[in-house]
């Protein structure tokens, strides 16, 4: 999003947007797989080391599965979960998955 306003001269600013996410969706290409639970344990793994996760603010945030604020083994651990019931054909919801 641009916006612009005048000081000194006239600038524009460009401001970010508020970030949105599919919840799960760690490498950020709209779709929950393999390549995300790899995403988040290398996210977590960077962590551990003291670097950098690499992820955008969008993609820590879907990273997050139970939404605590923390990227860790649980958050994966739920998203495999999620992934294996949509793989044998048993959807389950992100509230249902939570809830195990």
């Amino acid at each position: 999003e641009i916006s612009c306003s005048l000081v000194g001269s006239e600038m524009c600013i460009e401001t970010a947007a508020e970030p949105s996410f599919l919840l799960g969706d760690a490498d950020g290409n709209g779709r929950l797989d393999a390549s995300d639970v790899y995403q988040s344990m290398l996210a977590q793994a960077l962590n551990a080391v003291g670097e950098s996760s690499g992820l955008t603010m969008s993609q820590a945030a879907a990273a997050d599965c139970d939404g605590n604020g923390v990227i860790n083994s649980t958050d994966t651990f739920y998203l495999m979960l999620y992934c294996a019931y949509r793989g044998v054909g048993k959807p389950m919801t992100w509230e249902e998955i939570l809830k195990i």
